[in-house]
């Protein structure tokens, strides 16, 4: 390949092929094809900038998962050279890959061989390595297998979520101790996401439901489904916010009252895609307004019937007269409304 400047100043890529004709002492010929390869230089130069400038890394693996090509992002975000990167595999002990729970993260079941070994992407994979100061960096990978005239080949790119990993750990240590559980639901399927923190506030076990939402309905009663669920229909349609509290009984009889909020993700011309809540446990608050309602009752109960006249006047403002009992009815011969 040549790169030429014309006289008007463009520039213009040729691949030239060259080959001997004739031979003889002293003099040589030539035949040369001149191909103008412009347009597919520059979409190759293109990508290549896309490529050097994107923040994800990009490696590419042959089919026995050995990195053949990379970009700067790559090398950055793995710590690593180009002659540390070069022949690298998913298996290379110098960056034993570990699984969230800490469990080493098996070749078969890394993204890179079974996008090659099923022939479909694999996306959204969390995986951690060790890099070669000792750090521990978490990584998000997107495998995509491809056919080059060299063979199967799967592209990678990965971002460092390590940060956010980070913030989402301390986020849930948090919410566990504050008792707070989150979920997830799609609209679309009616599909319901659970984190273990659900599990243990309303006390049911994982291994028992078949899904999140088979254990939802496990807990709540044919009143509690109802309000809840025509309090999530209000908030997917926009009319509110989710924010509701409702009573659930656990597996051994107990009654409990849990509060709910969620806000609703929409696309751009408004449907509702997802929904993000919390739960938390609001027995102790419910059972003391309860209580506190039980205590005005009767105290109302008491002035009513009291065979004194008892009066409450507002010192606050206009000084006007707010409670009147029956027995002050009766003696000054007026309604408590009108008094």
């Amino acid at each position: 390949e040549k790169r030429y400047i014309t006289r008007s100043g463009k520039t213009v890529w040729v691949q030239v092929t060259s080959r001997v004709l004739n031979e003889s002492v002293g003099n040589f010929k030539y035949l040369s094809i001149v191909e103008d390869v412009t347009d597919q230089k520059s979409r190759e130069l293109e990508t290549h900038t896309i490529l050097e400038t994107m923040a994800d890394g990009l490696v590419i693996q042959n089919e026995k998962g050995s990195i053949e090509k990379w970009n700067l992002s790559a090398l950055a975000l793995l710590g690593l050279s180009e002659a540390q990167l070069c022949g690298r595999t998913s298996l290379d002990p110098r960056g034993q890959a570990i699984r969230e729970d800490g469990s080493v993260f098996l070749e078969s079941q890394q993204p890179a061989m079974v996008a090659l070994k099923t022939g479909r992407p694999v996306k959204g994979t969390l995986m951690g390595v060790t890099l070669l100061n000792g750090n521990k960096s978490w990584l998000k990978i997107n495998a995509v297998p491809f056919d080059s005239p060299l063979g199967r080949r799967v592209a990678c790119t990965f971002s460092d979520v390590t940060e956010l990993l980070n913030a989402q750990g301390e986020i849930r240590f948090v919410l566990d101790a504050l008792k707070i559980g989150v979920w997830k639901l799609n609209p679309e399927n009616n599909d319901l996401h659970w984190d273990k923190s659900m599990y243990q506030l309303f006390e049911v076990n994982e291994g028992d439901f078949s899904s999140d939402y088979q254990a939802w309905e496990s807990v709540l009663g044919s009143e509690a489904k109802a309000k809840v669920s025509e309090e999530l229909d209000k908030a997917l349609r926009g009319e509110h916010e989710f924010d509701t509290t409702f009573e659930i009984k656990t597996k051994d009889g107990k009654k409990k009252h849990i509060g709910g909020r969620g806000f609703v993700v929409r696309s751009s011309d408004g449907a509702p895609i997802l929904m993000y809540g919390i739960n938390w446990d609001k027995t102790k608050e419910e059972l003391a307004r309860q209580e506190q309602r039980t205590t005005v009752a009767f105290l109302n109960t008491v002035l009513q019937n009291a065979p004194t006249l008892i009066f409450v006047k507002n010192c606050n403002n206009d000084f006007r007269y707010s409670f009147l009992n029956k027995a002050g009815e009766n003696i000054m011969d007026i309604s408590s409304q009108e008094f």
